[in-house]
């Protein structure tokens, strides 16, 4: 059963899916700071989430506010054009606090407005991970966990061939909580944290929104995205196996 939200006219996309896959994806886009190829590329994501999760595509002009983000577990803000609003990191904070999932898109230090909205945004939200407006490993590059550059992590999983472009390095990242380095590396360019509850990513580059080659797990990615275990759910989980293991082991002593 897909949840629905009221349809207006808008620039903005909101993306929700069905509770088998992942309870709900809010995908958001503003593209009052877009140049073509970015804005072709959110199109193919959407596009992506539709196909393999069965999405249904809602358009809003309204700010982020709870009611959007209502029944969902993942939402992507995508190069946003202007700061967040106090109202919309609110909405937000709850989101996290009940398991959601946010993924910031940003890009290389020629979309700077974005990068530091997306950090000013992070940063309201409680997490340490911000944008540098830089440029690393300009031109195409493929990244691989046999070069080092894709570090195992929950979004990782499977993903073993990934290719991006002059993405920007992100700081403020702890131990364990990035995924993707450069070609040195020495800057990450995706990483993630728990924060309030839920978890945040950020991820600075639009060119990895690329599925059209089938030896890439690009598309891998983008799914573990969308269907990563909530935090809460991964603690009832480990507490559900503890609990058996505990029981079988009162069995064994009868």
């Amino acid at each position: 059963m897909l949840r629905g939200i009221v349809f207006s006219a808008s620039l903005s996309f909101l993306i929700v899916c069905p509770l088998n896959r992942a309870r709900a994806a809010i995908v958001a886009m503003q593209s009052s700071d877009f140049t073509l190829p970015q804005t072709e590329q959110f199109d193919e994501l959407r596009i992506f989430y539709q196909s393999q999760l069965s999405v249904n595509l809602i358009v809003s002009t309204a700010s982020i506010s709870p009611s959007d983000l209502a029944g969902a577990s993942l939402f992507v803000g995508w190069l946003p054009a202007t700061n967040y609003l106090a109202s919309e990191i609110s909405a937000l904070s709850g989101f996290l606090s009940g398991g959601g999932h946010i993924l910031f898109v940003g890009e290389n230090g020629s979309f700077s407005g974005a990068n530091n909205a997306i950090s000013a945004g992070t940063a309201a939200l409680g997490g340490s991970m911000s944008i540098v407006n830089s440029i690393v490993d300009a031109g195409f590059h493929l990244a691989t966990t046999a070069n080092g550059q894709i570090l195992p992590h929950l979004l990782t999983t499977g993903v073993n061939r990934f290719e991006y472009a002059a993405p920007s390095g992100l700081s403020g990242v702890i131990g364990g909580q990035g995924f993707f380095l450069d070609t040195s590396l020495a800057n990450t360019f995706g990483a993630s944290q728990l924060v309030g509850g839920g978890r945040l990513t950020i991820l600075s580059d639009t060119n990895v929104v690329d599925f059209a080659d089938l030896t890439l797990d690009n598309d891998t990615f983008f799914l573990n995205v969308a269907i990563i275990p909530e935090p809460s759910t991964v603690i009832l989980a480990a507490m559900g196996l503890v609990g058996l293991a505990a029981f079988g082991s009162r069995r064994r002593k009868r």
